[in-house]
């Protein structure tokens, strides 16, 4: 037995540059590209709070209507890029200068300053070496540099 299959097409109007003019709390009223006004049912949104003056695209197809939000150049969502700080990144830090010289001054032999300077990974080291007091002889060496850089008008350093 075979079945005669009956196709039935149905129009499909699509209007790209809608845009809403009312909405309450069951329908949405929309210009369409023709400059005719449409209203339809606020469940036709489609991920989406309608608000006046939104541009919209509209397909309707027969008693069906799907409402989709065109966002504009400005409004995309542009892929961040991040850029992970790890511990051996070289991303140049700012920090305040005083802070940082007065931390390597009295903790600079346990690497306080590195940590507060987001040199993870330096203050790991310096606190590995405290007991043989190399990381006392570079704590000077930082304070050393720190003292000769120039701060910025906040007052910061960038290390």
């Amino acid at each position: 037995m075979s079945k005669n299959a009956v196709i039935i097409e149905r129009e499909i109007e699509i209007y790209c540059m809608a845009i809403i003019l009312h909405v309450n709390s069951t329908t949405v009223t929309v210009s369409l590209d023709d400059n005719s006004l449409k209203e339809f049912p606020i469940s036709s949104c489609c991920g989406f709070i309608p608000t006046v003056g939104t541009t919209v695209k509209v397909t309707i197809n027969g008693n069906t209507a799907i409402i989709q939000r065109i966002i504009s150049e400005d409004e995309a969502i542009k892929p961040q890029t991040y850029t992970k700080n790890s511990p051996l990144s070289r991303t140049p830090h700012r920090v305040n200068k005083i802070a940082y010289i007065l931390l390597a001054i009295f903790l600079g032999g346990f690497g306080i300053h590195k940590f507060y300077a987001g040199r993870v990974l330096g203050g790991v080291i310096y606190l590995l070496l405290c007991w043989t007091f190399i990381s006392g002889i570079l704590a000077v060496i930082d304070i050393i540099i720190a003292l000769i850089k120039p701060s910025d008008p906040d007052g910061c350093i960038i290390v």
